[in-house]
C-alpha cells in the first residue's frame, strides 16, 4: 500500500526533481537578493512609521517573488508563466538599454529564464502521468 501512494507522488510530480529544486532556490536568492536594496529606507531620516512604510513599499518585488517560489512548489507551469510575465512587465518602467539600468535588465532576464525552464521542466522534461483503470 505505501509503495503504491508512493508511486502515485511521483507520478504527480513532472520533471526533474533536481532541476525544480534548483530552480526554486534560486528564485528564493533573487527575493533575498532583492530584499538588500529595500534597506536603504533606514538611513533616509523618516518617521518610524513612513520608514515602516517605505520599507515595505520597497519590499512589494520581494513579496511578489515568494509567493511565486510558493506557486511554484505546487504548480511549475504557471509559475514559470508570472515570471515571464513578470520580467516582461518590469522592462516597461526601464526605458532604453544604458549603463545606468543595465543590472535591471540583467536580473529581469534571470527571472524570465527561471521561468522558462520551469516550464520546459514541467513540460518537455515532465513525465507523462500514467492513469490505472478502476476495476
Amino acid at each position: 500500500m505505501n509503495e503504491e501512494r508512493k508511486e502515485e507522488q511521483e507520478e504527480k510530480m513532472p520533471g526533474i526533481r533536481a532541476l525544480s529544486w534548483a530552480l526554486r532556490i534560486l528564485l528564493i536568492v533573487v527575493g533575498l537578493f532583492l530584499t538588500l536594496f529595500s534597506f536603504d529606507v533606514f538611513g533616509d531620516g523618516y518617521s518610524f512609521w513612513k520608514t515602516v512604510l517605505a520599507f515595505l513599499i520597497h519590499n512589494i518585488p520581494t513579496f511578489a517573488i515568494f509567493a511565486v517560489v510558493a506557486i511554484a512548489w505546487r504548480w511549475e507551469h504557471i509559475a514559470g508563466l508570472i515570471l515571464i510575465f513578470f520580467a516582461l512587465l518590469g522592462t516597461f518602467p526601464l526605458g532604453p538599454l544604458s549603463n545606468k539600468n543595465l543590472f535591471l535588465y540583467i536580473l529581469l532576464v534571470v527571472i524570465a529564464l527561471v521561468g522558462i525552464l520551469f516550464i520546459l521542466n514541467y513540460t518537455v522534461f515532465g513525465r507523462k502521468l500514467k492513469f490505472r483503470k478502476r476495476s
